[in-house]
């Protein structure tokens, strides 16, 4: 089933789309930013399950301040001064964390209206148009973004882009996750397991130091299951530098095909979150700096660490370090990713 609700913000209609499966699973995606604003399953008592945190009204993901279930990009994460350099000519962005830019700045396509080019029962489809320097990245950019929602409840993230010119560019999703529910309190008891042996250590501002170091022996050894909680309050200077964990993960075995990077369950509910991805990086951020009081879903408050991402990406800050995968795309060439969030009960 699909169903369609708009709000008019600002002269521009926003709409939500729901698509829905056989089994009973619901998402939801906003036009706003590309955004997952529901994901839901019937948990073990056969009860609906919403496990994606998000605003109760449409108007708060206006300026979402944590980037709740949205597309960022042009370039997710972080670049070091906001700057970057192709073919000798140096590109100057926003500088919007610290001395770095975040996300790319507070134009980025996370606050954008996106166009529907396609709806279907079970999925939707965005386009995007970002003009050449257009918060100072390079180039004539057309995006588009499909969401299916799958009858074995598979959320697949289809990302397309080209440029007119050379660019550089890094898409995720940044939904926040409870596999409790989103309005049950703190996540730190989801148990989560990370397909990599190793990650990008970061210095204070948060901008990767460019040594890529194994996760034996710290807190950062997710190989197998544990919870979120077990080794977070550690004391270690990479913990102190994230607020916790907020660190790129190198994914195990990258070759660009789809390969599973991630896994979560819920203490209580017993639902569990996979993540599969062509990319070769994944964002842990166990949402530290949420502080969002009755705008949520229900009226629901979600404190720190009431949420988990998995942002599959490129690596922070990859343009300007050559020792990781580049973010480069030449002129005219087609660049496409996808990312699958699975959820089972």
């Amino acid at each position: 089933m699909l169903e369609a609700k708009k709000q008019n913000i600002n002269n521009n209609k926003i709409t939500v789309y729901t698509l829905k499966n056989e089994k009973g699973s619901r998402v939801e995606i906003s036009n706003l930013g590309a955004c997952l604003t529901k994901f839901s399953i019937k948990n073990f008592e056969n009860k609906d399950v919403d496990v994606v945190l998000g605003y109760g009204n449409m108007i708060d993901y206006l300026e979402n301040p944590c980037y709740m279930g949205v597309t960022v990009g042009r370039y997710a994460n972080r670049i070091a001064n906001g700057n970057f350099t192709i073919d000798d000519v140096l590109y100057q962005l926003d500088i919007n964390n610290g001395s770095n830019n975040l996300h790319s700045g507070a134009n980025g396509i996370q606050f954008k209206v996106w166009e529907l080019i396609k709806l279907t029962a079970t999925s939707v489809k965005l386009a995007l148009f970002c003009p050449h320097l257009e918060d100072g990245f390079p180039g004539n950019l057309h995006l588009t973004i499909e969401f299916e929602l799958t009858i074995n409840n598979e959320l697949s993230i289809k990302y397309n882009a080209i440029s007119d010119k050379k660019t550089i560019i890094n898409l995720t999703n940044h939904a926040y996750f409870n596999l409790n529910g989103h309005d049950t309190g703190l996540c730190t008891q989801n148990s989560v397991k990370i397909n990599a042996n190793y990650f990008t250590p970061i210095a204070k501002d948060g901008i990767p130091t460019g040594e890529i170091l194994s996760v034996k022996q710290t807190p950062f050894n997710f190989t197998d299951f544990k919870t979120i909680q077990a080794d977070i309050e550690t004391d270690n200077q990479q913990l102190q530098f994230g607020n916790g964990y907020d660190h790129n993960f190198v994914v195990n075995n990258y070759d660009g095909n789809l390969n599973l990077v991630a896994e979560a369950i819920g203490d209580k509910s017993k639902i569990k979150l996979e993540v599969f991805s062509t990319l070769p990086g994944l964002q842990f951020y166990v949402g530290s700096y949420l502080n969002i009081t009755e705008l949520g879903k229900n009226k629901a408050s979600y404190k720190a660490r009431s949420g988990f991402c998995f942002e599959t990406q490129y690596f922070p800050n990859s343009p300007n370090c050559d020792n990781f995968p580049s973010t480069h795309i030449e002129a005219n060439k087609q660049y496409n990713f996808t990312t699958i969030y699975k959820l089972s009960n």
